[in-house]
């Protein structure tokens, strides 16, 4: 698409209501009709209009599909103006010597833009596709690595007597560059580290596609604040491209910090370390910790990145937890190493867990646990752009086993699935839903530590219970805890001013050991796109809890 086009495309789509209140046409196709409302767009500011200009605009718009001996009847009134077209006979292409020369002329993408083009011999012509594919032949070269591309001769010639066009188009590519040598510069990182991330081998024919790859993963690896890769085309030599990247490294530390409320639970405060590396092999760590009246929580992830430092990674865990809440009094210490690796799109880790716990649950168990588990995980997840994103999907899946050996009281499998979707249905309206399920399989629910064990209610399963309410209970009413459970929910949004939504949800669930009793909790809240994410404000009601209080919960994180 040539610039003038480009520009009246824009300038049309600003006043596209007006052209269409303005501007009646008749007597065209519907393609003319757009084309000529296209150009007439210009007209958007001009106080007072005129028949000439009105006209003379309508017929470029009709000589541009080819209507070289169109009629074109302007009549004005008031604010309205009618235009009636005769179009006329359109001018075909009866000649057309398109020729790509130099090693571009077995390029498949040059064979393809040709085709596409729409200039074969008996096509109408269209000066839109002529220019086309000009552009897309420049740019073509420049992304592919022809930069000695010339162009010998371009032509469009039109016999209007006889409704007849020739085009003539000779492109010389030249020949093709190939990637030289990739030099760093200002990065902390191993220079081994940094190479695995390029996706291209020195003498590969150059492809800008693969430079902006390259742009991407020195980006996503996190060790960078900036990151700029180019190909140096000042600096060929042989047809060889050096490609030089420019990277600043990272702050040592950084910290992130979230809240929440309920009524249950009372106020938390979400704090997060990181340190994106640590060393030149690209070592990094990451502490997180909540602080509650009734869970507080402490955690670490130390990772070491392996050949394909985005995912190919160990990952050494640990951590500490004291929870004194719903008839559970325990103190949790945490550990565990991962081996990460992709599998297609697919985040793939085998892991083995350590659990110690000593635990008072209900009115008859206590204890303490020490055991491992050994098992494989997989997730996956999809965010559109933006701190609240448009569209997003995230999976996760995972199964343990543990036995006596182990550490178990007896042989136990863990099973957890769960995955939500976020969809912009229309521009002011969102939908989420999300979806859980797991199962502890042991010979009885007592075998089975309390930090494996199902409580659910709350912000992030069913909102309108509290925090972790739901779950059997023993001859005394207490809470023990569940060997599976399945929760669902979902939430419709509307904007109603900026970045402030409104919310409607409904969640149902259960956690159960034989029978399965369904909770369900409704509500209303309030959501605002923060710069620094979603802050959530919920109110919900159980609706199996009739005659008691509603629960608010107050949230500052992501939504799935």
């Amino acid at each position: 698409m040539n610039s003038r086009l480009l520009f009246l495309l824009v300038v049309c789509y600003a006043g596209s209501l007006w052209c269409d209140n303005v501007f009646k046409v008749q007597g065209a196709s519907e393609p003319v009709q757009q084309n000529i409302r296209l150009y007439l767009s210009q007209l958007a500011k001009t106080p007072s209009l005129t028949n000439w200009q009105v006209e003379e605009l309508s017929l470029d718009a009709l000589k541009a599909l080819g209507f070289y001996h169109p009629t074109v009847n302007v009549s004005i009134n008031g604010s309205q103006v009618s235009i009636h077209v005769r179009e006329g006979v359109q001018v075909k292409i009866v000649k057309s010597e398109i020729t790509i020369e130099g090693e571009a002329s077995s390029n498949q993408s040059f064979k393809e833009a040709v085709t596409a083009s729409g200039l074969g011999v008996g096509e109408p012509l269209n000066h839109g596709n002529y220019e086309s594919l000009k552009s897309t032949l420049s740019d073509l070269a420049l992304k592919q690595g022809y930069f000695d591309a010339e162009w010998i001769r371009s032509e469009l010639q039109v016999s209007e007597k006889h409704n007849q066009a020739i085009i003539v188009i000779h492109f010389n590519s030249g020949k093709r560059y190939h990637f030289g040598k990739t030099f760093f510069t200002g990065s902390q990182i191993n220079l081994k580290k940094l190479r695995t991330m390029v996706p291209y081998q020195e003498g590969e024919p150059y492809l800008a596609e693969q430079v902006g790859l390259l742009n991407q993963r020195l980006s996503n690896v996190g060790w960078f604040s900036s990151v700029y890769a180019g190909g140096s085309i000042d600096e060929k030599e042989d047809f060889t491209i050096p490609v030089k990247v420019l990277v600043v490294p990272e702050v040592k530390n950084k910290m992130e910090t979230g809240i929440g409320y309920t009524t249950s639970k009372g106020p938390r405060l979400k704090l997060k370390w990181r340190k994106p590396w640590i060393n030149s092999a690209g070592h990094s760590i990451n502490i997180q910790s909540e602080l509650s009246q009734y869970e507080p929580t402490l955690l670490f992830a130390y990772k070491l990145p392996l050949l394909d430092v985005l995912h190919d990674y160990y990952q050494i865990t640990g951590g500490i937890r004291y929870i004194d809440t719903h008839d559970t009094l325990s103190t949790d210490l945490l550990g565990g190493i991962e081996r990460h690796w992709m599998l297609g799109d697919w985040d793939q880790s085998l892991f083995f867990r350590w659990l110690y716990e000593d635990y008072k649950q209900g009115a008859h168990e206590s204890g303490v646990a020490n055991m491992g588990m050994v098992g494989i995980s997989y997730s996956h997840a999809y965010f559109s752009k933006g701190a609240v994103p448009k569209n997003a999907q995230k999976r996760f899946i995972s199964l343990g086993y543990s036995n006596p050996i182990l550490g178990a009281d007896a042989p136990l499998w863990d099973l957890r699935a769960r995955q939500g979707w976020i969809r912009t249905l229309a521009e002011n309206h969102r939908a989420i839903m999300k979806v859980e399920a797991g199962g502890t399989f042991a010979d009885d629910v007592q075998s089975i530590p309390p930090a494996l064990r199902y409580f659910i209610g709350g912000d992030n399963s069913i909102r309108g219970y509290r925090y972790q309410s739901v779950s059997p209970h023993d001859d005394t009413n207490q809470q023990i805890g569940g060997k599976y459970m399945a929760t669902t929910s979902v939430e419709y949004q509307y904007r109603l001013v900026g970045n402030f939504w409104g919310a409607a949800f409904y969640d149902v669930g259960s956690s159960w050991n034989k029978t399965f009793d369904l909770k369900r909790g409704t509500g209303i809240g309030v959501r605002w796109a923060s710069p620094v994410g979603s802050i959530r404000l919920d109110v919900g009601w159980g609706v199996d809890r009739p005659g008691t209080p509603f629960e608010i919960h107050l949230m500052l994180g992501p939504e799935l």
